[in-house]
């Protein structure tokens, strides 16, 4: 459900072009554009239309396909406000959700069963791809207040640099005590 609210979110704001419509979406948090592919977008979409929240006008073009301009309906909007004012996906989830959620960690459970030099070679690894997710999510905050955005939204982006900043902290410690305990 949550890529059909995104959607319909988004149509709350302005109607738009399929894919334009998630990469708008998604721009204040993703450099590259979301993680959902074509595919998903547009079954997503023909439910929603099947359903009855959106509707959409084929806009013709001069020396192009032409394009659907999607609109949301008046179903579609009763449903998103009954979804935003709702608790539903709001709650954090299980105790442990952080050990599903960052998969990883699984695999640091049983280091002890790989030589210390994989384990350590992995580790660096996760170090670096997180100081790098650091910086993509650092120069997306940039991007924001350069354009604008809205200070809300730009606060949900600080969240996920402090996800970001706690990670990194984390695997600095974990490296220095796998070290210590291999020595």
């Amino acid at each position: 459900m949550a890529l059909q609210h995104m959607i319909l979110g988004c149509l709350m704001e302005f109607p738009t072009y399929g894919y334009k419509m998630l990469k708008s979406i998604y721009r204040d948090f993703y450099s590259h554009g979301p993680g959902v592919n074509d595919g998903q977008l547009y079954n997503t979409l023909k439910k929603m239309e099947r359903d009855g929240l959106i509707t959409r006008e084929t806009v013709s073009q001069d020396r192009l396909p032409n394009k659907k301009l999607i609109y949301i309906t008046d179903r579609g909007r009763e449903q998103f406000l009954l979804w935003l004012g709702s608790t539903e996906n709001e709650e954090a989830g299980a105790r442990y959700d952080f050990f599903n959620e960052y998969r990883f960690l699984n695999k640091c459970n049983f280091f002890n069963h790989l030589p210390s030099s994989v384990s350590e070679a992995k580790l660096k690894i996760r170090l670096e791809e997180a100081n790098k997710s650091l910086d993509s999510l650092l120069q997306a905050r940039i991007s924001m207040q350069r354009r604008k955005v809205s200070k809300h939204r730009a606060k949900i982006l600080d969240y996920g640099i402090a996800m970001q900043n706690t990670r990194i902290k984390w695997l600095e410690e974990f490296r220095e005590l796998w070290m210590e305990e291999k020595r």
